[in-house]
Formats: structure tokens, C-alpha cells, sequence
């Protein structure tokens, strides 16, 4: 099971997603889902537009300018700047400058209107990393502490204030985990962007209440100065009480996010809320009450200002519904809506899903067989298989993942089909794993082989390997761990690679396997420990500790 339940981590899902012009956010400008499983939300957005999107919208028009000929170094020529294309390119360019002035003034304002806040806008001037300090004996016996401290002295030398803040956005967040409260607020006060300052504080609560911090995790989250924020701040802490069985503290924290929910103001963004409460709210074993809120929040939907933010709330009601196992309940929403070729194929995908995991196979590809993309419906047919094979039905499980190889076969962009591809492989293996045999992990493997992107052709051999493993097919797991390092070392990011190893040891956690765990974590921190780039180094070293807390449970406090 160790695999069925990672099959789908929202890590490998984002990129797919990614790499099929989805928005990043996983939420377009109206504030609605366009996947239901709503998708990979970066960590650093906030206001309209995130500062994070700011970069990256601003490489890729620069990136555009520098393909013509006709400019040079994303400055265009008195020629150029006549035609349409290139006064387009530069109003997105101010207006984009406009926004992210307008929203970093508006953030800055808020903290500084609460004393408690205020303190964490300090200008710390021009740090300078330690270039004495001597890494090594974190290196050769690492643990969480000592990844940490290295990532943040490493910080100092990233140079790009954006590029900065993303690291410290993501170090502060393990820093938390750790129990290293101080030290997380103090990270968050080197984060020059006050947009993400506030961002930081919602990320804090999260990671505080995921450690069953609770208290600590609804002060930081009371002082938050943003309402939107401070209720995702609070609704996180609620979802971290559903997901670890205490559902005896739900009622006290309901309270506290009613004031925040009942601020916002937003159409679409008060509906989303509410929605996602009342997921939480169904998987602490509450389906009533859950229940009740869907109305609410479709009422809410229905009386929002425009058919636009109707329509987008109540894709957000219908995602909540797939979420929480009503998948027809979800279509029949969906059927009224009106809406694009995308989102229909993401709601059925997420309905079929459902189906699966509900045992309703025949269901669940009744729906896919609907899907018309067939990104989609390659991964769901896959996941479909697997259902199968657990439930013991081996022949049919061998027909539906040939049914999603087709369907990979047909995708057009390159990673989306290598995504599809790998889906279909860690499909054989669970299946051989469950009755098919050494025929089917001979088949994943030489169906992982041909995926291009060397990072996903790693990940999937090592998961397949560890599936050869679990079935004691210790030769084939060998030979196909020798597979996986040759494609790991074809990986040119060594970011890349230490992530990898990370997410491969989080897996091995959560399978119970502790010492493919720390195999997975050495590996990663050898890697890391010869990452010269700062950037790249701060972001592995955080992702390996927090490796390391998942191995150890290691923190420096207990819930």
C-alpha cells in the first residue's frame, strides 16, 4: 500500500499540472479551482499577484524578447517598440511593477499597524555569509539542527532579493517543524518582501499545528494582518486537528476562525474558505456538519455579484464535494456550470478517483472513459488499476493500465507524457506486486526506461525498485536500482537531485521502511554538501532536515 498511497504526491502532481499550462497557483485570476484536488497553491502568494509570479512572468517576457532576433537582453530597439507585440510586452511589464509596488506598500502597512508584527519589518542591512565556518561535521553526521543552521548562514550569500526570500520562505517553514520558533521568526524578519513576511506567519501556524503545536499555531496565526491569511492561519490548524484525531479541539478552534472568516469580503474567496472548512470538517468524521457548510457555501456562491464569481465559487463547492467523496454530487454541480474543456477533464478525473478509492471500479471507469484529455485520463486509469489489482482483480487491472498507456502515448507535451508514462509504470508495479508477477515489474521497468526527463526516469526506477524490494524480487530490485542511480547522475540540478532524495525518504517513512529512509537521506546530504550555489544549497539543506525530522521524529519539543 506504501506506494498507492504516494502515487499521486502533490510534489510530482504540481509539475504535471505545471507542465500543462495550468496556472502555477493551481488558482486562475477569478480565485476558482481548475483540478479539484485545488490544487498545489504556491507557499508565496498573496495580494493579486504573487512575488514569486512577478519573477517568473518577468523571466518568461524577457525570455520571449530574447528570442527575437530584433532585441538584445530583453531591450527592444526603436524599431521593435512599434509593433503591437512589444507595447503589449511592456505595459504587462509596468503593470506588473505597478502591482508589485501597490501590494508591497499595502503589506507593509499592515504589519506595521500591529505592534506585534511591526518588529519583524527590521532592515538588516547587507548580511554577509560566515566564509570561515567549516560545514563538514554537519556533513559527516547531519541531523536537523546543524542542516538548518547551515541553510540559514548560506542564505546570506544569495544575492537576488527574490531568490532570497523564496529560500528563507521555505527554511523558516522546516525551522517551525524543528520547534525552532525563534529561529523561524527571525527568518522571517530577512525576508525583504513584506508580502511574504505576512505569507511567512501563515506558513509558521501551519507548521506549528502540523507538529500538534496548537496554541503556538493560533497565536502566530492571531497576528496575522491580513484577513484572508489569518483564516487559511487558523483553517490549517483545524485541518491538522481532523488529520490527527483530535477532533475534541475542532469546536474551540471553529470559534476562534469565525471572526476572521465572517472579514473577508471576497466572493469567490469567502466560498473557497468555507469549502475547505468543511472538507476538514468531513474527514474529522463530521459529514453532517460538512454537509451543512456545502449548502452554505453554494448559497454563498449562488448570491455572489456576476454569473463570473457564481460560476467560480461553485467550482469551488463542486471540488470540495469530489474531495470528500461525492463524486456525482460533484458532476451533476459541475454539469450546470459553465465552464472549459480543462475543467470539465479535471473534475472527472477527480470524480473517477474518488470512485476508486471508494472501491467502485466500474464507476470509476465509466467516468474516466468521459475524460478527453488524456493526461488526465492516463493517470486516473492508472490510479484505477491499482484499486484493482489490490482488490485482487490482476486481469483487469492488466487491461486498464493498457488502456493508460495508450492514452500516454497520445499526449503531445513532453512532460505531461512523461508524467503519464511513469504513472503507468508505478501502475505495473504495484500490480506486479500483487499477483501479476515478474512479467509486469519487467514491463515497468522497461516502460520507466523511456520516459526522457532524467528526474522523473530516476524517481520512478527507485520507487519501482523499492516495489521489486517489497514483493522479494531482490535481484530485479538491484538491477533496477542500478538503473536509477545511472539516471540520477545523468540529472544535471544537483537541487534536483537532493530533492529527490529527499521526497524518496519521506516515502520510505511513511511505508514504514526506516532504513531505505536514511539510505535516501545520506544520499541527498552527500549531494547537497557539494552544491556550491547558495540559492540551491539553502533550499536542499532545508528539504533534508526536513527529511531528517520525518526519519527521526526528532524536534526540539514535544506536541
Amino acid at each position: 500500500m506504501a506506494l498507492t498511497k504516494f502515487l499521486f504526491s502533490p510534489v510530482l502532481m504540481s509539475v504535471f499540472l505545471l507542465s500543462t499550462n495550468h496556472p502555477a497557483s493551481g488558482a486562475p485570476s477569478d480565485g476558482a479551482p481548475r483540478a479539484p484536488a485545488a490544487a498545489f497553491e504556491s507557499q508565496h502568494e498573496t495580494g493579486p499577484a504573487s512575488a514569486h509570479r512577478e519573477s517568473q512572468s518577468r523571466v518568461a517576457v524577457r525570455s520571449r524578447q530574447d528570442g527575437d532576433p530584433a532585441t538584445k537582453n530583453g531591450r527592444s530597439d526603436e524599431l521593435h517598440l512599434r509593433t503591437e507585440t512589444n507595447r503589449k510586452v511592456e505595459a504587462l511589464l509596468r503593470r506588473l511593477e505597478r502591482v508589485r509596488r501597490e501590494d508591497r506598500e499595502a503589506a507593509r502597512q499592515a504589519l506595521l499597524s500591529h505592534p506585534a508584527t511591526r518588529e519583524l519589518l527590521l532592515d538588516l542591512g547587507d548580511e554577509k555569509a560566515d566564509a570561515t565556518r567549516d560545514p563538514s561535521p554537519c556533513f559527516r553526521a547531519p541531523y536537523a539542527g546543524c542542516l538548518l543552521a547551515e541553510a540559514a548562514e548560506t542564505a546570506k550569500a544569495i544575492e537576488k532579493e527574490d531568490l532570497r526570500d523564496w529560500a528563507l520562505g521555505e527554511l523558516l517553514v522546516v525551522q517551525a517543524r524543528a520547534g525552532y520558533a525563534e529561529a523561524a521568526l527571525a527568518t522571517t524578519q530577512r525576508i525583504v518582501d513584506p508580502r511574504l513576511v505576512i505569507v511567512a506567519l501563515r506558513d509558521i501556524t501551519k507548521a506549528q499545528a502540523d507538529a500538534g503545536w496548537y496554541e503556538d499555531a493560533l497565536a502566530a496565526a492571531e497576528i496575522i494582518p491580513d484577513q484572508v491569511k489569518q483564516a487559511e492561519a487558523i483553517l490549517a490548524v483545524i485541518e491538522a486537528q481532523a488529520f490527527r484525531g483530535d477532533q475534541h479541539l475542532l469546536g474551540d478552534t471553529l470559534e476562534r476562525l469565525k471572526p476572521s472568516l465572517e472579514q473577508v469580503t471576497h466572493p469567490v474567496k469567502r466560498v473557497a474558505l468555507r469549502c475547505r472548512l468543511a472538507v476538514a470538517i468531513a474527514r474529522g468524521g463530521d459529514r453532517d456538519d460538512a454537509l451543512q457548510r456545502i449548502e452554505q457555501a453554494k448559497a454563498m456562491a449562488m448570491a455572489a455579484p456576476g454569473e463570473t464569481a457564481t460560476a467560480a465559487g461553485l467550482r469551488h463547492v463542486a471540488a470540495a464535494l469530489a474531495e470528500m467523496g461525492q463524486p456525482e454530487a460533484a458532476l451533476t454541480m459541475l454539469a450546470g456550470i459553465a465552464s472549459n474543456g480543462t475543467d470539465r477533464s479535471s473534475f472527472l478525473a477527480a470524480a473517477a478517483k474518488a470512485h476508486a478509492e471508494a472501491g467502485n471500479n466500474h464507476r470509476a471507469l465509466a467516468t474516466a472513459k468521459d475524460i478527453e484529455a488524456d493526461r488526465y485520463r492516463a493517470v486516473v486509469l492508472s490510479r484505477v488499476a491499482i484499486a484493482q489489482a489490490i482488490q485482487g482483480a490482476s486481469l483487469a487491472a492488466g487491461a486498464t493500465v493498457d488502456r493508460a498507456l495508450k492514452a500516454a502515448e497520445e499526449i503531445s507535451l513532453p512532460f505531461a507524457r512523461d508524467f503519464a508514462v511513469s504513472r503507468v509504470s508505478l501502475a505495473l508495479a504495484v500490480i506486479a506486486r500483487h499477483g501479476a508477477g515478474a512479467s509486469s515489474f519487467d514491463r515497468s521497468v522497461a516502460i520507466a526506461k523511456t520516459i526522457a526527463d532524467p528526474g522523473l526516469r530516476a524517481y520512478t526506477l527507485w520507487t519501482v525498485a523499492a516495489e521489486q524490494r517489497r514483493g522479494a524480487f531482490h535481484g530485479a530490485s538491484q538491477a533496477t536500482e542500478e538503473l536509477a542511480r545511472q539516471a540520477t547522475i545523468s540529472v544535471k540540478s544537483p537541487l534536483d537531485r537532493a530533492w529527490m532524495f529527499g521526497h524518496l525518504a519521506n516515502e520510505r517513512v511513511a511505508a514504514g521502511e526506516t532504513g531505505q529512509a536514511w539510505r535516501a537521506f545520506v544520499a541527498g546530504v552527500r549531494v547537497a554538501a557539494d552544491i556550491q550555489d547558495p540559492w540551491a544549497r539553502t533550499r536542499a539543506l532545508g528539504r533534508l532536515a526536513g527529511a531528517y525530522i520525518d526519519i527521526t521524529g526528532a524536534t526540539t519539543r514535544s506536541p
